[in-house]
């Protein structure tokens, strides 16, 4: 136990925990402090607040941990000079580092991104990411590639569950040119690996602005990835998901949404692929939409597709912008509970009860009932139940 208190100082970890006896720093009332450098297995961080962190590669991060095993619970991360939580992994060691729970983390106004995820079998669930900054004032020389990010990802079989990314925004002088993303992936064949086999589940993205046609806000910017099962997550942005250079992306029973207030000059769009075959899109709901829906940049993407039994409807009364594919609800209002205030669940008479496909990919909803509950699988997040 730690106890209360500020303390200017950081701390770093290099020997190891084990299975039964983890190396645990817990903090006992309010602690502020320089964050973690943690180069061991079995560690585990919870309840710090950690903020000032030095402008420096390793320790700039609120906690940067390379290693197996580690649990980061319960902390809040603020103002972190180089970014939130990263768990690290050199090219060629991707598989020592493996099965970390990140979970139920404030990370607010940091450097960069909240999370950056490498390695192996993470679960990162329940954590807050807001405020993200392109350059931070003690960043004395930030690179061109430095950016404002919710998550970035990279490596495979993990799950992100229960994440809430919002309020990273464009017009302050910290983020003059970020290209916002709440999820972000790509591969460069050395310190960012490809990414494949990865859940995300029950998210909350909020990203609903653009200042040119390369920053716009976007929930997904997905390159170079391999097997992603995105589903059941309430996404709000004016460029929703993007798809380049990847496989196979299952995107099932989620909400998309664009708002109609918003402008048209930077091309809003919910899903658009590139060189991007084999997907599944079924069962999600597409809620305002200003212009594309699905949109396929090459006949690669169209190659292996597997789309139907989505929703898609505008609220001022007009047609949705494209075409129907087979077993679409096109242009039928969904009643939802508020959908203004980010409430997607259904009301009894709701046409998109029993209307979307049966999925073996999704089995639970975003409030985790269980699906189908009626006749058929319902579309969108909420399984609609009798005692709603």
């Amino acid at each position: 136990m730690v106890e209360e208190g500020r303390y200017a100082e950081r701390v770093v970890i290099t020997f190891s925990g084990s299975p039964d006896s983890p190396v645990r720093f817990v903090a006992e009332g309010q602690v502020v402090m320089q964050g973690f450098t943690i180069t061991a297995d079995y560690v585990s961080i919870q309840g710090f607040e950690i903020t000032n962190t030095p402008d420096s590669t390793q320790d700039g991060w609120g906690i940067w941990a390379r290693g197996s095993h580690c649990v980061i619970e319960d902390n809040f991360v603020y103002d972190a000079t180089r970014g939130g939580i990263m768990l690290f992994v050199l090219p060629g060691e991707e598989t020592q580092v493996h099965d970390c729970i990140v979970r139920n983390n404030r990370l607010e106004g940091n450097a960069f991104a909240g999370l950056v995820i490498n390695g192996r079998d993470h679960l990162v669930e329940g954590n807050e990411i807001l405020g993200t900054i392109q350059i931070h004032p003690k960043w004395l020389e930030p690179p061109e590639w430095a950016d404002a990010d919710g998550i970035r990802f990279h490596g495979e079989g993990h799950v992100f569950r229960k994440n809430h990314i919002h309020d990273i925004v464009y017009g302050i002088p910290e983020n003059p040119n970020p290209h916002i993303d709440c999820f972000q992936t790509f591969a460069d064949g050395s310190y960012h690996e490809r990414a494949s086999n990865i859940i995300f589940e029950q998210n909350v993205c909020e990203n609903m602005q653009a200042q040119t046609p390369l920053e716009a806000g976007k929930a997904f910017m997905i390159q170079d990835a391999n097997n992603l099962i995105i589903r059941n997550n309430i996404l709000r942005a004016y460029r929703v998901m993007q798809g380049i250079n990847s496989n196979h992306l299952q995107i099932a029973n989620n909400v998309f949404t664009n708002r109609l207030d918003l402008s048209m000059e930077n091309f809003p769009s919910m899903i658009t692929l590139k060189n991007t075959p084999n997907s599944l899109i079924r069962n999600n709901s597409f809620f305002d939409p200003l212009l594309h829906i699905i949109y396929f940049e090459d006949p690669a993407s169209r190659s292996g597709t597997d789309i139907g039994h989505n929703h898609a409807y505008r609220s001022d009364g007009q047609d949705a912008f494209g075409i129907p594919y087979p077993n679409d609800l096109w242009n039928v209002n969904p009643l939802f509970v508020d959908a203004a205030q980010g409430d997607f669940h259904l009301t009894p008479n709701s046409p998109l009860i029993d209307a979307g496909a049966s999925l073996t990919i999704v089995f639970s909803d975003y409030d985790d009932d269980l699906r189908p509950q009626g006749n058929g699988y319902d579309i969108g997040v909420d399984e609609w139940m009798s005692d709603n």
